[in-house]
């Protein structure tokens, strides 16, 4: 390979090469005098470039321009200046489209990018800024990237307040024994292990195994909040036709009895072979909580309760083998009523 070789300085030229080093008040200006220094020193340019703290394409470039252009080739070249900003107006609402989704500005886009953010602006105001530069702005304006929690939607206030208004008489007529009053809910499991806590060797990392297996079963229950008596259904499909039968499970099970349930409003509440259970004898009745209200609904406590006995940190081998652990689960804990209704924050 072709060693470069510097042409000769003068000695004045090197005097005012080493006051640009010391003293020019551009870092880049001290920096490309350095450079041409050793390599009028000799230096390989592959072995300045280390020394520098630059790219040996930096070093070569600088050198080769100082041989026939001196020391302009020293300084950087004249820009055509800075690229046009926001105004402080123009940021206002920079800040409104961060905080709504860009679905509501008719985006095909569920959260915000810089480069879709930079399209807004250039489409709001004629004005192009490069992705990194509107990173820069909006983390002036205080933004920054986290990474957000799942919150259940919060409920009507109004609506949360009325059903709780419209329980009591139900709870008078129950301990009166004029009604048998449940709550009821399902809920969806599936073979792959739910996670919490446990105690291992210090040092030691437990791995759950999990495997490619997406089947699910539902898990239909309901419980007397002042019994602490539970029945349960355990269903493949998450269907109206699972609720019925739950329903007729209660009819045969209290023959004669009024029963109320509370529950919440899901689609399988009013499917029409769910509709023909109330009507026959009027007997039975059905009220649908607030949506969004899972605090209302005791009987959502108990799945914790599930969960912590079956599901935890632990792969079953098959649906079967679990479906029977969630069986032996409810054959549990309807002989300890107590322990219900102390989970139902009754008792």
């Amino acid at each position: 390979m072709h060693k470069f070789q510097l042409r000769s300085i003068s000695d004045p030229e090197r005097t005012t090469l080493e006051q640009m080093y010391r003293n020019a008040p551009k870092p880049r200006c001290r920096q490309r005098a350095h450079m041409v220094l050793l390599a009028e020193q000799g230096y390989a340019l592959k072995t300045i470039a280390p020394l520098v703290g630059v790219s040996y394409n930096s070093v070569r470039h600088s050198v080769h321009a100082f041989d026939p252009h001196g020391f302009l080739a020293l300084y950087d070249a004249p820009r055509s200046g800075r690229t046009r900003q926001l105004t402080p107006e123009q940021l206002e609402p920079v800040g409104y489209w961060l905080e709504i989704s860009p679905r509501e500005l008719h985006y095909q886009q569920s959260g915000w990018s810089m480069k879709l953010m930079a399209q807004r602006i250039k489409a709001t105001y004629q004005v192009t800024l490069t992705p990194e530069r509107v990173r820069q702005r909006v983390r002036q304006m205080g933004y920054t990237l986290v990474r957000p929690r799942h919150q259940s939607r919060l409920p009507d206030p109004k609506q949360v307040e009325q059903a709780k208004q419209d329980i009591e008489p139900f709870q008078a007529q129950a301990k009166r024994g004029e009604i048998l009053l449940f709550y009821q809910d399902e809920a969806r499991l599936s073979r792959f292990p739910t996670i919490t806590r446990m105690w291992v060797r210090k040092g030691t990392q437990y791995q759950i195994p999990t495997e490619d297996d997406h089947t699910t079963f539902w898990a239909y229950a309901v419980s007397n909040p002042l019994t602490g008596k539970v029945h349960y259904r355990i269903e493949d499909p998450f269907s109206g036709e699972g609720f019925h039968r739950l329903l007729e499970q209660l009819r045969r099970h209290y023959p004669t009895a009024e029963i109320v349930l509370r529950t919440e409003s899901a689609s399988i509440h009013r499917k029409q072979l769910v509709q023909e259970d109330l009507e026959p004898d009027g007997r039975m009745r059905l009220y649908t909580l607030p949506s969004d209200s899972p605090e209302l609904n005791r009987i959502e406590r108990l799945w914790k309760w599930l969960r912590r006995r079956v599901t935890h940190v632990h792969l079953f081998e098959s649906i079967p083998e679990m479906k029977e652990a969630v069986r032996n689960f409810f054959r549990y804990i309807n002989r300890v009523p107590k322990k219900v209704l102390r989970c139902l924050a009754v008792a």
